[in-house]
C-alpha cells in the first residue's frame, strides 16, 4: 500500500519507519535537554547555596538532636494537626498562605534526610517569572504572588509529609468533603436559585437547581466532588466494617451530589474514572450491576436535559468554548513566546473584537497558559505533570488514587480553567505535593 505526499507516493512501511525514527530522535533530544537543564541547575548558585543551608541546617540538628527531637514531640502534632485542619476547611478559608507557613514550620522541626526533590516545580516557576518580565515587566511577577504560595507548598509538602501523614490528609478529606455535600444537598431541599448562565437556553425550565455548595461554581464543584469520589473507592478497601460502612455512606451522597451539579464533564469523567479504577474487573459479572446501574441513570430527566439542548445541539455552551479556542489560537500569533502576562485574559480578549462578547476565562487551561505566560511556560508544565505521574500503575493505591484525580483535573483543564478559582488551583498543586510524598515512601 503506498500513501500520497505532496505529489509523490511513500509505503506505509517507510512511513512507519519514518515515524518510529522520529519518535526516536524526539525521545533522545527530550533526555539530552533533561541532562542539560540537570547539569546548569546543579552547577547553579542558587542550586549551591540551597544546599549549603541544608548542609548547615543538618549539621545543627546532628549537633542539637536532643533539643529537635524534644520540639518534635512537644509541637510536631500540633502543626500537623494544624494542617490537616486548613485543608480540610480550605474550600471556606482560602487561607493557602496559612497552610504554607504550617508546611514550613513542620519542614524546618523534622528536616527529613533525603536528597532534593525534582526541580521541575522551580524550573516551571522560572518559566513563568521570566515570562511575566519580558510580557508586562518587572511589576507583572507581582500578579504570580498566589502561584508562587502553591508551588512552594507542593515543593514544600512533597519533602516534609511521610506516606502516613499524606494518608490521614486523604481521610480527613474525606470527612470535611461530607460536611460540603450535605450543604449542597441542602441547597436543592431549599431550592437555591440557578444564577443566569449557568443553564443553557430552555433548560432552565427543566432544571431547578444546579448545587454548588461552598465552592460557588457547579463545575467546580463537580470536580471536587469526582476527587472524593476517587479516594473513597481508595479507602474502602481493608478497612474495618465500620469505617468502609461510613466511605461507602460518603461515596454514595458523592455521587448523588455529582448528579445535582449537572456537570455534564464531571459526568462524563466521573464514568471513565471509575472504568479505570475497575479496569481489571470491568467485564466481570459483579461489574455487570454497575453497568445496569450506569445505563439506568442516563433514563434521569436531568442527563437527558443537559446533554439534548431544547434549544439545539450548535447553540449549547460546548460551541460558545470551541469559538473561545478558536479565538485564542488567532490572539497566540502575537503572544505566542513570552504570552501576554499571568491574569492578562480577560483585557487582551476583550481588546480583540472577538464575536463571543465577554468571557472571564479561556475555558482551557492549556491554551490559556500558553496565551498569559507562553510556550516555555506551558512546556515546564507539561514537564512537571509527565515527572509525576509517570509510572503511574506500579504506584500504591493511595498515591495511584491521588495521580488519577491529578490526571481527571488535567482532562477537565480541557472544557475548564479551573486554576482561575482558588481553591480548586491550590487544591490542584497540594494533590502534586501528596504524590510527591506518596512516591518517596517516607514512613519517619
Amino acid at each position: 500500500m503506498r500513501i500520497g505526499r505532496w505529489g509523490n507516493t511513500i509505503s506505509t512501511s517507510e512511513l512507519f519507519i519514518r515515524l518510529v525514527c522520529l519518535e526516536k530522535a524526539g525521545r533522545s533530544f527530550v533526555k539530552k535537554t533533561q541532562k542539560l537543564l540537570a547539569l546548569i541547575w546543579e552547577t547553579s548558585r542558587i542550586y549551591q547555596g540551597v544546599n549549603n543551608i541544608r548542609s548547615r541546617l543538618a549539621a545543627l540538628r546532628r549537633g542539637q538532636s536532643g533539643f529537635w527531637e524534644a520540639l518534635d514531640r512537644r509541637w510536631g502534632k500540633i502543626v500537623e494537626a494544624g494542617i490537616i485542619l486548613t485543608i480540610a476547611l480550605m474550600p471556606v478559608l482560602n487561607s493557602w498562605g496559612v497552610l504554607l507557613f504550617l508546611v514550613l514550620i513542620l519542614k524546618i522541626i523534622r528536616l527529613p534526610e533525603r536528597k532534593l526533590p525534582d526541580i521541575g516545580l522551580f524550573f516551571f516557576w522560572l518559566a513563568l517569572m521570566i515570562s511575566a518580565v519580558m510580557s508586562l515587566g518587572v511589576g507583572g511577577t507581582r500578579r504570580l504572588v498566589m502561584v508562587t504560595v502553591w508551588l512552594l507548598t507542593a515543593y514544600l509538602a512533597g519533602g516534609a509529609f511521610t506516606v502516613n501523614f499524606s494518608r490521614k490528609i486523604i481521610r480527613w478529606l474525606l470527612v470535611s468533603g461530607l460536611i460540603w455535600i450535605l450543604i449542597g444537598l441542602g441547597q436543592q431541599e431549599a431550592g437555591v436559585s440557578t444564577p443566569y448562565g449557568w443553564l443553557e437556553q430552555g433548560q432552565n425550565l427543566l432544571i431547578t437547581v444546579r448545587s454548588f455548595s461552598v465552592f460557588g461554581n457547579p463545575n467546580i464543584y463537580g470536580l471536587y466532588l469526582l476527587s472524593i469520589i476517587i479516594f473513597a473507592l481508595s479507602e474502602l478497601a481493608g478497612e474495618e466494617l465500620e469505617e468502609r460502612f461510613f466511605l461507602g455512606l460518603i461515596l454514595i451522597l458523592a455521587v448523588i451530589s455529582l448528579y445535582y451539579t449537572y456537570s455534564r464533564t464531571a459526568w462524563i469523567l466521573g464514568l471513565v474514572g471509575v472504568s479505570i479504577w475497575f479496569s481489571k474487573r470491568i467485564f466481570s459479572d459483579k461489574f455487570l450491576y454497575g453497568w445496569i446501574v450506569g445505563l439506568g441513570l442516563w433514563c434521569l430527566s436531568g442527563f437527558k436535559t443537559r446533554f439534548f439542548n431544547p434549544a439545539g445541539f450548535f447553540e449549547g455552551t460546548f460551541w460558545l468554548r470551541v469559538r473561545i479556542w478558536q479565538n485564542m489560537l488567532k490572539i497566540l500569533t502575537d503572544f505566542w513566546l513570552w504570552g501576554s502576562g499571568p491574569g492578562s485574559f480577560t483585557e487582551v480578549y476583550q481588546s480583540y473584537l472577538s464575536p463571543t462578547g465577554l468571557t472571564g476565562h479561556g475555558h482551557q487551561i492549556f491554551l490559556q497558559l500558553w496565551l498569559e505566560s507562553g510556550i516555555f511556560s506551558l512546556l515546564a508544565f507539561i514537564r512537571v505533570i509527565v515527572k509525576n505521574i509517570a509510572g503511574l500503575i506500579s504506584f500504591s493505591n493511595t498515591a495511584r488514587a491521588v495521580a488519577l484525580v491529578i490526571l481527571v483535573f488535567l482532562i477537565f483543564g480541557f472544557l475548564e480553567t479551573w486554576w482561575v478559582h482558588e481553591f480548586s488551583g491550590g487544591y490542584f498543586w497540594l494533590l502534586i505535593g501528596l504524590l510527591q510524598s506518596l512516591r518517596t515512601g517516607r514512613t519517619d
